[in-house]
């Protein structure tokens, strides 16, 4: 029975077992509610395109009839009018997986082994429930360290801030983030470096509270990279205190 403002997360995994196990979880989490569960990305397909409304999508990476790599594009091509949250669970951390997934439109991939808490925990702040959603948190932190959302270098920061957070293992700034950002937004990675320098110096010049006390963790220059690494480190850091508290 679907919950009213519950998370309606369909879920996908080619293991029987493991699926039933997830469905449990779900109906343990009041703020949960399962809309469908499958082996195969197909009969997903279908429901979608028939119009079935879903807020997240937890799927493994290999299905009984195609990977998390097909089942993305298939999606895309299905031109929804709004695609839910993706978190996709991998067999072990591999991140030119991660990348390729992040770039057709994962928001979130975990390695296993992973407790359910975890997952659901990183699952309900994806979708902003319980708290406010990374995008939100992201913005917050930079009115705090004095941006305004009036360049396009604002935008590129933060999907650059939401790659680095998403994943587990450390990403390379220009070969990696911008590429993947430069990627979404239909731009070359140079455009996407220079956007996003001219921000970070605005970062510097505003030289805000939070800023300053970033700057103390920091030692040696605050270059932009490791600027970078810092915003996201924090984020990380919020959402795992979150976790840990049972947010």
């Amino acid at each position: 029975m679907e919950r009213e403002e519950a998370i309606r997360v369909y879920l996908l995994d080619s293991d029987l077992q493991q699926l039933n196990i997830l469905q449990r979880c779900v109906q343990q989490k009041e703020d949960f509610c399962c809309v469908g569960a499958g082996i195969d990305g197909r009969t997903l397909l279908y429901r979608l395109k028939d119009g079935l409304e879903i807020d997240l999508l937890i799927c493994d990476m290999m299905l009984r009839d195609m990977d998390a790599v097909e089942l993305l594009e298939r999606l895309d091509e299905l031109a929804l009018p709004q695609l839910p949250r993706i978190l996709v669970m991998l067999g072990r951390a591999n991140s030119a997986v991660q990348d390729h997934l992040l770039s057709l439109g994962a928001d979130l991939c975990l390695s296993r082994p992973c407790s359910m808490d975890t997952m659901f925990r990183r699952a309900k702040m994806l979708c902003g429930a319980g708290g406010l959603g990374l995008k939100v948190r992201i913005r917050r932190m930079l009115r705090q360290l004095g941006l305004i959302p009036n360049d396009s270098g604002y935008r590129y920061l933060i999907e650059a801030l939401e790659i680095m957070v998403a994943t587990e293992e450390p990403r390379a700034i220009v070969k990696d983030v911008y590429a993947e950002v430069a990627r979404k937004e239909n731009v070359t990675p140079v455009g996407v470096e220079s956007s996003i320098r001219r921000m970070l110096w605005k970062i510097k010049e505003q030289n805000s509270e939070l800023y300053q006390e970033m700057e103390a963790l920091c030692k040696g220059e605050m270059s932009n990279a490791r600027l970078l690494r810092l915003l996201a480190d924090r984020q990380r850091s919020e959402i795992e205190q979150l976790e840990e508290e049972g947010c």
